[in-house]
Formats: C-alpha cells, structure tokens, sequence
C-alpha cells in the first residue's frame, strides 16, 4: 500500500498490521464495523494512489477488486468514497486531485457491476492519515503515500 512503484518494493511491516485482516469478511470490509450500535466512521481502504494521479498503485488496485468482492457480498444501498491526498499541491489542486480518485474507484465499481448509491466528498490534504492506526511510526514518504488514499464509509 506504500509503493509508487508499481508494486516492486516491499510493503514494511508496520503498513502490514494496519491492513491485516480483521475479521470473516474483506479484513478492513469486515462486518464488524457496524455492529453494536456503532456510528459508522470513514475505515482508510488501502486503495493507493500513484503521485499526483488518480491511479492505483498495484496494491491499491488488489484492493479495489477486494472492495468489488465485499460489496457484492454486502450489498449496501448506499457508501460515501472519501478521497484524500498528500500536501502536495496548492488546496484547490488536491481537492479536485481527491475527488478524481473517489471518482476513480466509483468508476471502478460500476465497470465490475456494483450496483450502490454512492457519494464522492473530496478532502484535498485536510485529513492526513492517522498514525496511531500504525503499530511503528511511518517514514515521511511511507505517511505521504498512506495520504494518497480513499476512505469507505458505509451507513
């Protein structure tokens, strides 16, 4: 999820915990994070993106088809794609740059027949990724690209 690479460099370890599976269902996808009552909050889908496009890296593209699987199993009416970018940029830049790559990963589903509402809310750098969901502290690059992200929000 840390490659702008193409998917050739490896994938540190600290980065592996953060996406490990968690449950029965797509691990971040899993059912659990709507039970109990809970108040649905945006879940950082390992959908990467390369610099400064809306495309996926290799392991954000693995993780797109995952997404198609899950909510082909789920069958949602409805999930708001929050996109997200590093601080490169000017804002104006990065939120037009963001909702290209929610667009991008909308598009992705409807090619793969998901049928869903969906909502695209562009955040531009507003949002960087949380660290504390990591086990060991990020490089500056390694956070960066943890930034080129789409996040998945299901009521």
């Amino acid at each position: 999820a840390v490659d702008d690479a193409g998917g050739t460099k490896p994938v540190p370890d600290a980065i592996k915990t953060a996406i490990r599976a968690t449950g029965a269902t797509g691990g971040v996808f899993s059912p659990i994070f709507k039970t109990r009552g809970a108040v649905p909050v945006p879940v950082p889908v390992p959908i990467n993106f390369l610099f400064g496009q809306a495309t996926f890296t290799k392991v954000g593209e693995d993780m797109a088809k995952q997404l198609v699987e899950v909510l082909t199993d789920l069958k949602p009416g409805q999930i708001t794609l929050i996109g997200h970018t590093d601080p490169s940029g000017t804002d104006d830049y990065n939120l037009r740059l963001s909702e290209q790559r929610a667009r991008a990963v909308a598009s992705y589903l409807a090619e793969r027949g998901v049928s869903v509402k969906v909502t695209i809310v562009a955040e531009g750098s507003h949002r960087p990724f949380k660290t504390s969901l990591l086990l060991e502290k990020p490089t500056q690059e390694q956070l960066w690209v943890l930034d080129r992200r789409v996040e998945l929000l299901m009521p």
